[in-house]
């Protein structure tokens, strides 16, 4: 269970998540783009909360993070050893393996929201 019994917001959020799933399959034909916009600002709110109350990730943010510090971190190291093209390789490659260590962790322990995709597909129409 993503939401915690616990949490007061969390609470609010229930009503909330019934009117959402009850209005899902008629989202996409609902002409009116604000109130497509409504719906996942909603979402939004409710996954800023997860996120940070509730120490949630997306999928993938470990290794979105990784690549761009390592890739700064190892530009810097190829400028000091005078091959700004290892160093770079070097810098992502950690990151890249470090980021999705904690990316897999983060998944085995249940704290991914999958939510971005939902998003786009929902404003593109």
């Amino acid at each position: 269970m993503i939401f915690s019994s616990y949490c007061g917001e969390c609470q609010m959020f229930q009503p909330e998540i019934t009117r959402l799933a009850e209005g899902l399959g008629n989202l996409i034909q609902i002409p009116n783009k604000e109130e497509r916009k409504s719906y996942l600002r909603t979402i939004n709110s409710m996954v800023k909360h997860l996120q940070k109350q509730h120490k949630l990730v997306s999928k993938g943010q470990y290794v979105g993070i990784g690549l761009a510090i390592g890739a700064g971190i190892g530009t810097a190291l190829g400028a000091a050893l005078d091959n700004t093209g290892v160093g770079t390789a070097m810098g992502i490659g950690i990151a890249l393996a470090i980021g999705r260590y904690l990316d897999d962790k983060a998944k085995k322990e249940g704290k991914v929201i999958q939510h971005n995709m939902l998003s786009l597909e929902i404003l593109r129409r």
